[in-house]
């Protein structure tokens, strides 16, 4: 299939997997889940159907948790398996239900206590946090549906358990920064006091407390809510290695002990970084991926090139010669490849999310090393069948966000080659390096759509036209003070013969005497 752009052999859908290839994936982990929550909200739940000796009970609260639980690993598995990704990350979504459950159960056991007090909404705060937005929706479903055994199937628990979970989401959606959702507080506890008026009058609530109570308690809920989901984020961000987006926004400041350590030991590889920071973002920003991610993980991608900067062209200067002279191809490429894992071992060594890390050996993905390997092939060094020992080791790009910043590393550095850039040749190299990119199987795994290739390809030559505009010739200094001269001598007025020998008597200092006259 081809375009009109000159792209071609990427799907408009992206590569689809089957139901069973996504259950593969999940793992037999995920599986056991659901299951054993079940088995521990069932038993959390059983005395509310009369104790567990009632084994009809038991059994119904067994099996409606079951389907509840399921229901629930399919959404997840079905439709976010890409943020998902691991197993631990399914602790992380099943362990806020039970802590919810828990936490209700203990609140209903004093019957005068009204279920305002129950924090409903933590669980969909955190994994909005944690996760995104609409993932944290289908959670609000399922911990909703969970509430309806636990208060005998009434109507006003279970509809005030969603109402608080999604006012929850929509309270801390898009924030960036942790004490923003300390903010949400006063947002959360206003809406959770003013459901508590409704639900006074309509006379839902359970336990007989005054309307000014329960307004109290509801504030209260969505206060301890908030601050729940505060306290356990950095617990399930270390244990489970989640990389949220506070994680991500402290790893953009430029003052981070890697960027420095690379702007000092090699500054033309940490300015090509931000170059590529510069055209990720504004191609993530085009086709509505993770920009902020993007723009981090330029900022890493090449952090392995301070071990050996001075064997990666960008560091080594105008006039000076190539390390890479003196030896082999082949050994040129192996140097070439270790900045992949030196800076995996790098970021490993500092701790840098396995989100940042995936940017390291992804941004090179499988391609071929094309200068060293065609120098191996014009000295009859190697042959065709060798092309395996010139290829980086991979992976290919396995999000938007990886590729953006595969292509944008390519882009950056072939630009730099370009003697009279123009508005065609910015376009036509462009494309190329898209085309090439597709072609070679780079983009394979990578979600990007045809259109989202035309679409990063538009935004690189829109930046790239801006970087290489037209500037106007500035004059020399010698130019300009020839100029000055001139425009002095011109501007001088202009004296008669009789002011000029005054003024030359001047200059000799001779004093003219008066002329006698016939009186004196």
């Amino acid at each position: 299939m081809a375009t009109s752009n000159g792209l071609a052999g990427v799907s408009r859908r992206g590569p689809l997997r089957t139901g069973t290839e996504r259950l593969k994936e999940a793992g037999l982990g995920g599986i056991m889940i659901p299951l054993v929550s079940t088995a521990i909200l069932s038993a959390l739940l059983g005395p509310v159907f009369g104790g567990l000796d009632a084994a009809d009970s038991l059994t119904g609260t067994l099996l409606y948790v079951l389907a509840i639980h399921v229901s629930l690993y399919l959404y997840l598995t079905y439709f976010h398996l890409g943020t998902v990704k691991k197993r631990s990350h399914l602790a992380s979504i099943h362990v806020p239900l039970v802590l919810l459950v828990a936490l209700a159960g203990a609140f209903k056991l004093d019957s005068n206590l009204t279920y305002f007090l129950v924090p409903f909404a933590f669980g969909a705060i955190l994994l909005t946090l944690l996760f995104r937005t609409d993932l944290a929706v289908g959670f609000s479903f399922a911990a909703a549906a969970l509430m309806a055994p636990l208060y005998g199937f009434e109507a006003g628990p279970v509809i005030l358990c969603m109402a608080a979970q999604l006012l929850g989401i929509f309270a801390v959606r898009g924030t960036r920064k942790r004490i923003h959702v300390m903010w949400a507080c006063p947002a959360l506890a206003g809406m959770n006091a003013i459901l508590a008026v409704p639900y006074h009058f309509l006379g839902l609530s359970a336990a007989s407390a005054s309307l000014g109570t329960e307004i109290i308690y509801g504030a209260g809920s969505g206060i301890l809510a908030a601050i729940l989901a505060v306290g356990l984020l950095p617990i399930l961000e270390s244990v489970l290695d989640i990389t949220t987006v506070f994680k991500i926004q402290e790893l953009a400041d430029l003052d981070h002990p890697l960027l420095r350590n690379l702007f000092l030991r090699a500054p033309g590889t940490y300015q090509h970084s931000m170059a590529v920071s510069n055209l990720a973002v504004t191609a993530a920003e085009a086709i509505g991926a993770d920009w902020l991610l993007c723009r981090v993980g330029a900022y890493f991608h090449d952090i392995g090139k301070a071990e050996r900067p001075e064997y990666f062209a960008e560091n080594q200067g105008y006039g000076r010669r190539s390390r890479h002279e003196n030896l082999k191809p082949s050994l040129s490429a192996s140097v070439i490849k270790s900045h992949v894992t030196q800076g995996l071992k790098i970021a490993k060594d500092h701790r840098l999310p396995s989100a940042i890390c995936d940017f390291i050996p992804q941004h090179h993905g499988t391609s071929v090393i094309r200068f060293f390997y065609g120098k191996a092939l014009d000295t009859r060094q190697v042959g065709p069948e060798s092309k395996g020992e010139f290829r980086h080791s991979g992976p290919k790009p396995q999000s938007k966000e990886t590729a953006i910043v595969m292509l944008s590393d390519s882009v950056e550095a072939v630009s730099r080659t370009l003697e009279k850039p123009s508005p065609s040749t910015v376009e036509e190299t462009v494309r190329e390096i898209v085309r090439e990119r597709m072609l070679d199987g780079d983009l394979d795994e990578s979600n990007l759509t045809l259109r989202d290739l035309n679409t990063i390809a538009e935004s690189f030559i829109k930046v790239l036209n801006g970087v290489f505009h037209a500037r106007p010739e500035y004059p020399k200094v010698e130019e300009i003070q020839a100029a000055e001269k001139e425009v002095t001598s011109e501007s001088r007025p202009r004296r008669n013969g009789s002011e000029k020998k005054k003024v030359k008597g001047k200059r000799k200092g001779r004093a003219r005497k008066p002329r006698k006259t016939a009186t004196g």
